[in-house]
């Protein structure tokens, strides 16, 4: 496995597509593709952005260390889709150093992606692609 990417989209639809790719040419020819009927579908998320964008309601938003914030209707919506993208990366680099990936056939240099579809977040940002066998958390997103 030469990559692995977490996909999200809030905007349009609210889902998670969890994807391992195993092309030698991964980190090369890297693929975005929306295939939505193959995700985890998180609908109250994206009630949530039409919430805040449409209708300016303030969002109750749960963290991923089960703290709680509330985003105000003045904040940018890049605000709301920096919470996903930021509780996704956790709960990824969470998973890693649980050992949850210790028996999947990852490549030495095998990284990992988070990217929203419609969204302004990427990780890890403009500093690199983030090694799947070493990951750790920073200020990236």
């Amino acid at each position: 496995m030469k990559l692995i990417t977490l996909t999200f989209d809030i905007e349009y639809e609210g889902y998670v597509d969890f994807d391992f790719d195993t092309r030698p040419d991964a980190i090369s020819d890297i693929r975005w593709e929306e295939r939505t009927e193959e995700c985890l579908e998180f609908p109250h998320w994206n009630e949530g952005m039409q919430r805040f964008c449409c209708d300016e309601l303030p969002l109750n938003v749960t963290l991923h260390d089960g703290s709680k914030t509330k985003i105000t209707s003045e904040a940018d919506e890049d605000v709301y889709e920096r919470y996903i993208g930021d509780m996704l990366r956790d709960s990824l680099i969470d998973a890693r150093e649980s050992g949850l990936f210790d028996s999947l056939p990852l490549a030495r240099d095998c990284f990992m992606l988070i990217a929203g579809t419609h969204a302004n977040y990427a990780w890890p940002d403009d500093r690199g692609f983030c090694d799947a066998n070493s990951a750790h958390r920073h200020d990236g997103g």
